[in-house]
């Protein structure tokens, strides 16, 4: 039952690590390339946006929040994806 349970958790580690690794990604290339219309913007907010896109909800939710003209939803879903890692 052991070694289920450490590749279970092996397998959800990798998959938040690779989360985050396409997050930072994306959020570099959208810095770079802000208007760009490719493929691999694409596969990127494809990869990405079923995460940030709830979170973006949440954060869009509290007032104080909505006057900002910066996104926080990936720096508090990178945080997330961290704290669950941390936990793991």
């Amino acid at each position: 039952m052991n070694i289920v349970w450490y590749t279970l958790v092996t397998i959800v580690r990798t998959a938040i690590e690779l989360e985050i690794a396409l997050l930072i990604v994306r959020l570099i290339y959208d810095l770079i390339f802000s208007d760009s219309d490719s493929k691999l913007a694409d596969i990127l907010y494809v990869l990405t946006e079923p995460i940030v896109s709830p979170v973006r909800l949440l954060l869009s939710k509290i007032p104080a929040l909505q006057e900002l003209p910066i996104d926080l939803s990936f720096f508090v879903t990178s945080l997330l994806l961290s704290l669950i890692l941390l936990i793991l």
